[in-house]
């Protein structure tokens, strides 16, 4: 999503939050795949550490 889709961590937040409901509505299920130094959050990857633990938030089931 930074590289390819050029989405800082606040828009990159918010198109995940998109696919996951789109994952729930149809009882899916959300697979994401990210690298090790993007989970750093120094450097360019500042800010996505939030991101990955905001999307695993987000994706746990309805209770």
């Amino acid at each position: 999503m930074r590289d390819y889709m050029g989405l800082e961590p606040e828009k990159a937040m918010e198109y995940i939050k998109e696919l996951i409901k789109e994952v729930k509505a149809v009882n899916g299920t959300f697979i994401s795949l990210w690298h090790n130094e993007s989970l750093g959050d120094g450097g360019r990857w500042k800010g996505w550490q939030e991101v990955y633990e905001e999307m695993i938030k987000e994706a746990l089931p309805d209770v």
